[in-house]
């Protein structure tokens, strides 16, 4: 029985795969914070910091040279050339209510991004501010990659799950045509 509990949690996961990130983020994530999440992007793509030193200027000291070296890190990571193509490739929003702290709601998008230099993965942590309202940056970390770090592994999940679907339609069409032939049979053959 546990066998069949184990594949049926890697179907699920399959299924799950093949779900759209770009659908997901639409779904769970506002409006404002992929805005917000797509101009990071563009900042860094254009090598520019500011946009990052606003949204975390009040939360650090961004004038400590750790900070500034951190954030010229991050920078200097950005792949070159001209953009080829954008995805999220991670999407996870938590809304929870605590009664110490109150409500609680964290958002995580994590985006690839493809340029003629290489690729790079962004991911950004977004919060509730102290109004409590959605939502304030937290925390960005931009990576650079040589081949695509989470892309081309979830295409290639979804090409999977797409003829281990197609598989188990065409194995069930097969199981009710052998059963319908099956029972016309035993109604045809007289018993004796």
């Amino acid at each position: 029985m546990s066998a069949l509990k184990y594949i049926g949690y890697v179907f699920c996961a399959i299924l799950l795969a093949a779900c759209s990130m770009e659908g997901m983020a639409e779904k769970m994530v506002p409006e404002d914070v992929r805005a917000d999440h797509a101009a990071h992007i563009d900042a860094f793509l254009a090598g520019d910091d500011s946009r990052m030193r606003n949204a975390f200027k009040n939360d650090l000291d961004i004038t400590s040279e750790e900070i500034t070296a951190h954030m010229a890190a991050m920078i200097a990571s950005v792949p070159t050339g001209q953009e080829i193509r954008r995805d999220y490739v991670g999407v996870n929003s938590v809304t929870s209510i605590s009664t110490s702290e109150g409500k609680m709601r964290d958002i995580n998008l994590i985006s690839e991004v493809q340029t003629e230099g290489g690729f790079m993965l962004v991911t950004s942590q977004y919060g509730l501010n102290t109004q409590g309202e959605c939502c304030r940056l937290m925390n960005i970390v931009v990576e650079s990659h040589e081949t695509s770090p989470i892309r081309a592994g979830l295409e290639a999940v979804m090409k999977i799950a797409k003829w281990v679907g197609l598989g188990v339609l065409l194995l069930m069409g097969l199981l009710i045509a052998f059963l319908i032939r099956r029972s016309r049979r035993r109604r045809v053959t007289p018993s004796t």
